[in-house]
């Protein structure tokens, strides 16, 4: 979920058993904005579906690839430590392309409520 003015995103994982909400942190923008593009991407094949190009990545972001790395590697240990299963899959890779896209299928993006 996502404030009106993007300053602020929180992650939740939903499972069968439940759900986890995880502590904010400032790189659950790059979840965010994988899942907008997996999201936004819905008329391509599976296998196909989500991806973005590294480089194209940063600028969205604003980082660098050094620093997009570090956030990959993060969102993948506090998911790790938050006992999710498979969390190193959280983002996929194509070592041909570059390309990275959201490593889940199912995926929904809200906005918080409150004040903007």
């Amino acid at each position: 979920a996502v404030s009106r003015d993007e300053e602020h995103v929180e992650a939740t994982v939903v499972h069968d058993a439940g759900s986890i909400a995880l502590p904010p942190r400032s790189y659950h923008y790059l979840l965010l904005t994988l899942a907008r593009a997996w999201l936004e991407d819905a008329a391509t094949a599976g296998e196909d579906r989500g991806w973005v190009d590294r480089e194209e990545l940063c600028k969205m972001l604003g980082v660098d690839s050094l620093k997009l790395n570090v956030d990959v590697c993060r969102i993948r240990k506090q998911l790790g430590e938050a006992g999710v299963l498979g969390a190193a899959g959280i983002i996929g890779r194509r070592a041909t392309t570059g390309q990275l896209r959201l490593g889940v299928r199912k995926v929904e993006v809200a906005t918080l409520g409150g004040a903007s």
